[in-house]
């Protein structure tokens, strides 16, 4: 993905929501310390579901905690993954506003100063020009 073809409002948005996203993720049970907990009780319940197979032999019952293991297992997995994602990618997004803001700083020096103050303006606050709301919004 270029972000430079980006207009300075989406990059704008795209910051507020990935901000948002991360903010909700951290509030959430998926992260620190109960994520890991709660990880670890699906790998239990995968756990006990073996034990169970290997000392009662096949039968429904065995495979009952290994279902529900299995899927927080697999849940918290991928909550993780889009995590490391949008933190990733929110990284470039910051680069990429820090690159324009100091490119906006360098033609300002040349004298191009309408368009470098709307540019510091829209990146900065994340307000678009045209509905004159905010990214996040």
């Amino acid at each position: 993905m270029n972000l430079k073809t980006w207009t300075d409002e989406e990059l704008a948005s795209t910051r507020g929501q990935i901000e948002e996203w991360c903010a909700k993720h951290a509030q959430s049970v998926w992260s620190g310390r109960k994520g890991y907990i709660i990880g670890l009780l699906g790998v239990f319940g995968i756990s006990t579901g073996i034990v169970f197979l290997i000392f009662d032999g096949i039968e429904v019952i065995s495979f009952a905690p290994m279902l529900p293991g299995g899927a927080v297992c697999f849940s918290w997995w991928k909550v993780n993954q889009q995590y490391k994602k949008n933190s990733g990618f929110l990284e470039e997004v910051k680069e990429e506003i820090a690159r324009r803001i100091k490119k906006a700083e360098k033609n300002k020096k040349a004298g191009k100063m309408d368009k470098v103050e709307k540019v510091e303006e829209s990146v900065s606050t994340g307000k678009t020009e045209e509905t004159g709301k905010f990214g996040g919004e």
